[in-house]
């Protein structure tokens, strides 16, 4: 999931390399569609936590696509300047 590659670009690390998130933990929560519950760092902004927490709801229909993921950053990034 997108909400995966967020939490490790924000952290500069693997999830494989961290026991108790290792992938084949985090696919098997995946297929009993339960959210992993990953800690971010306290400095992490609440809209990328907010992000990654919708790439995992178990209703589907909330995740964004890539579309809006694209909108979303693009507004992001606007709003940096």
């Amino acid at each position: 999931s997108f909400g995966f590659v967020m939490w490790e670009i924000w952290h500069s690390r693997s999830l494989s390399d961290d026991p108790p998130f290792d992938l084949p933990t985090l696919h098997q929560r995946y297929f009993q569609d339960v959210s992993p519950l990953l800690p971010w760092d306290p400095a992490t902004p609440t809209l990328l936590v907010d992000l990654a927490n919708r790439c995992w709801s178990q209703n589907h229909a909330l995740r964004p696509t890539i579309s809006e993921l694209e909108t979303i950053f693009t507004e992001i990034l606007y709003n940096m300047e």
